[in-house]
């Protein structure tokens, strides 16, 4: 099946293929709702990819450079909530034991800042300190 953000006519594409340049959340907002109501109709998932798409962005560097506040707080929160809504759907297949586990825990950790976490006991007895002066001359 064609990628639906590729599809003749989809509004944040430009035809020069220049990446799109949003000034407001205002501008930006009615694209990403769209997005993730298209992947809704057609039972397919949130991507980071597909977001970046259907923004007209032809990288993830140019997406980070507006999830980052570099065009406004409001362009930031909504980024934050797109990233998010990603990052629900996935972790969500984890906890239903869905798809495939290696690579959402790939893309967690890669896009979304997950780590995987090991604490270490460190059970050591100190019983006693001693103090030992050396002169430096000798």
């Amino acid at each position: 099946m064609a990628n639906p953000n590729l599809k003749k006519g989809c509004p944040s594409l430009n035809p020069l293929g220049k990446p799109r340049d949003y000034d407001s959340a205002d501008v930006m907002r009615p694209v990403v709702e769209a997005y993730f109501q298209r992947q809704i109709d057609e039972k397919r998932p949130f991507t980071m990819a597909g977001l970046q798409l259907a923004l007209g962005f032809a990288s993830r560097d140019t997406m980070m450079h507006y999830a980052n506040g570099n065009r406004g707080e409001e362009i930031q929160e909504l980024m934050a909530f797109a990233k998010l809504a990603v990052e629900e759907q996935l972790s969500e297949k984890l906890v239903r034991d869905e798809g495939q586990k290696v690579g959402i825990v790939f893309t967690l950790k890669n896009n979304f800042g997950w780590k995987d976490q090991s604490e270490v006991a460190n059970n050591v007895t100190v019983n006693e300190i001693r103090r030992t002066v050396v002169d430096p001359k000798e």
